[in-house]
Parts: structure tokens; sequence; C-alpha cells
């Protein structure tokens, strides 16, 4: 339903600029349309301005999007805070040439599916998303953001990305990373303030990743760290916020070098030698320590089953 006090989009409103010449050459024409919070509802009149290459209709009352289906030379489309429901209006041969796109802070549950074969950046965040099953990949993506989606707690869907370089997932009620599949460019991933309570993930399907932001989240024991190790270019990660953080006796650093010990840099601040040595030597200590546990244990074993034959 629209908007009471939504009107619809006319010339006096459109900020038109960037003059250049036509595809076929025959003539000028505006390149750039910015309108930004000024109300609009129906946006009818842009089909016909079919040589629009970068439009801003952030912050206005948009609720159908399929005027902007006939536009074929778009490169970048920022709709972000509208009231959009659905991109479906657009099919499978609309936008084709399309680089960026923002769809956040609107209205949409689902995350579609994406047919614009070039689309290289896009912004889901901030809408009321509980489902990405749709969606099932996209040949040219590098940056996807889907933060902010507070309901959103599983990510089937997301998957077969081949040059997807940036996730963020932050800000959802995530347990877990399952359903992530075949990300193998994939370098920065933030999964701050979700519900995490270990970092067991499919971590083999973005054995490229270099970043990770994990702050925010459950983690209450070391141990969920150690999934870590099974991403060889991982260098950085964000874990503060975690109630591990907080235990006595726990120092967070060591903890993460313990179960990554390439890691360069945790919570912004790089690692130091002097943290590398003090993480071996407490690993070194824990395993003596286990081994004396372990050795004590049979030989306490070996006592009862001796006293158990004496009793015979």
């Amino acid at each position: 339903m629209a908007v009471d006090d939504s009107v619809d989009l006319d010339e006096e409103a459109m900020e038109l600029s960037q003059v250049g010449k036509t595809i076929d050459g025959a003539g000028y024409t505006y390149f750039q349309l910015d309108c930004v919070g000024k109300k609009i509802g129906r946006i009818a009149l842009l089909e016909e301005y079919e040589h629009l290459r970068q439009i801003n209709l952030s912050g206005n009352h948009i609720e159908d999007v399929s005027p902007l289906s006939k536009l074929g030379h778009v490169l970048k489309l920022n709709l972000a805070n509208n009231m959009i429901e659905s991109i479906d209006a657009w099919g499978s041969s609309a936008l084709c040439h399309l680089l960026y796109l923002n769809l956040s802070g609107n209205k949409l549950k689902a995350l579609p599916k994406l047919y614009m074969p070039a689309l290289k950046q896009a912004s889901f965040a901030g809408n009321q998303i509980v489902t990405c099953a749709e969606f099932r990949g996209h040949s040219r993506l590098q940056v996807l953001d889907l933060s902010a989606n507070r309901e959103l707690d599983c990510l089937n869907g997301i998957r077969d990305m081949p040059l997807l370089e940036t996730l963020n997932v932050a800000e959802n009620a995530l347990p877990g990373l399952g359903g992530v599949r075949a990300l193998p460019s994939l370098k920065a991933l933030n999964l701050s303030k979700n519900s995490f309570e270990t970092l067991e993930g499919p971590w083999e399907e973005m054995a490229s990743l270099q970043s990770l932001d994990a702050s925010g989240n459950r983690i209450a024991a070391a141990k969920e760290f150690e999934p870590l190790s099974r991403l060889p270019e991982l260098r950085r990660i964000e874990v503060a916020g975690n109630p591990l953080e907080e235990q006595e006796g726990v120092n967070i650093r060591h903890e993460v070098i313990i179960c990554h010990r390439r890691i360069e840099a945790i919570d912004g601040q790089e690692v130091t030698e002097d943290e590398r040595e003090e993480a071996r030597a407490l690993y070194e200590q824990r395993i003596e320590e286990e081994r004396e546990r372990q050795r004590l244990e049979e030989e306490a074993k070996k006592e009862q089953e001796a006293n158990g034959e004496a009793e015979e």
C-alpha cells in the first residue's frame, strides 16, 4: 500500500547531471539522476530516461521498482531506505549492465535471486530478510552485505559465488554458518553480533579467508577457537565482546594464537613476538599437564586392576 503523502516522480524533483553522448552517438543526454528524500512513490517517469547510468533514489517511499527494468544502461543504483518488498518485477533480463546495487533499509523478507550478470556489489542490509534459500549464488558478485536483518538465522542459499571477496552477515540471529558453500575467493567475513557459541563451520568452502570478525558473539570456551586452524590464510580476527573475554585468568589473545599460529592482528592490535612466546609456553605447559594427567590416570587404572586381582 502506498504511503499517503507520497508523490509521483516528476521533472521538477529530478536532479539531472553528467551530460554525455547517447549510446548510438546521435545526441547528448543526462547520465546521472539524484532524487533523495523527496517522498517519491511512483517512478513511472523513469521509463523515458533510458540512457541513465547512475541513479540515486534513496530515502523515498518507493514500492514498485518495475519501471527500472526498462533502463538498460544503469551501472549504479541506490534504492536505500524505501519501502520495497520485492524486485521480482525486474525479471531475468533487466539491468544487465548494473555493477552496484543498494537495497538497504527496505522491506524485503527474502534474499532474491539476482540475475544481473555484471553485478559486483550488493547491499541488503537492514531489511527484514529471514531466508536466503532462493538466492543460490552469483557468478560475478564480489561484495554482499546482509547485515542487520535481525531475524535471519540461517545462510542456506549463500553459495556458488566464485568471485565473492567480502561477506557481511553482522547483526543477525545466526548460530552458525550451516548452508554456506563454494566461496573460494572470500577474504573478509563479518560475523559480529550474532549468536555463535563456536567457530566451527564449513571453512573448507572459504579457504582463502584472511580477515574474520567474530566479535560480540557467545563464545565462552577457548576450545571453540580451534576450528580456526583450518583457515591457512587467516591473518586478522576480531573476538572482543565474547563471554570468554570476561573469564578470570583467561587471556583471549593467547587462546587465539594457540589455535592459529599465523594470526597477525587480534582486535585491531598487532600480535607481538612476546605474545607468541607466551602463548607457546602456555600451550607447552598444557601439553605437559595433560601428559601428567594421563600418566596418573593410567597408574590409577593399573593399581585398581592389581587390587582387583589380589581380591580374587
